[in-house]
């Protein structure tokens, strides 16, 4: 893929995303899950190699039409944003205190 070694090894939180382009711009995308990680570079690595923990998560692995998104954010708040952006964003394949998120 290519994108592990541009991924920091800071904590932060992360997006799946699932995106159509054309000619190289976003023409529509869907947030598939968000979550948080003390090393966002393994982290990828466990969602874009043969590690994925989550069965909705597997067929990142074989299509280029997901990306993975990140941005660098202390330990102490992986917590709160993670939750904020899940309560927003409504990702498909999260979960929130193990149940299925409810259909919006």
């Amino acid at each position: 893929r290519g994108i592990d070694s541009s991924v920091p090894t800071t904590s932060g939180i992360y997006a799946i995303v699932h995106t159509v382009r054309i000619h190289g711009l976003a023409t529509d995308m869907q947030w598939l899950y968000v979550g948080q990680s003390r090393n966002l570079r393994r982290r990828c690595n466990q969602h874009t190699h043969w590690q994925e923990p989550k069965p909705a998560l597997e067929s990142i692995r074989d299509s280029y039409d997901y990306e993975f998104w990140w941005a660098s954010v202390t330990v102490e708040n992986l917590d709160e944003i993670e939750r904020d952006l899940i309560d927003h964003l409504r990702p498909a394949a999260n979960r929130i205190r193990g149940r299925r998120r409810a259909a919006a």
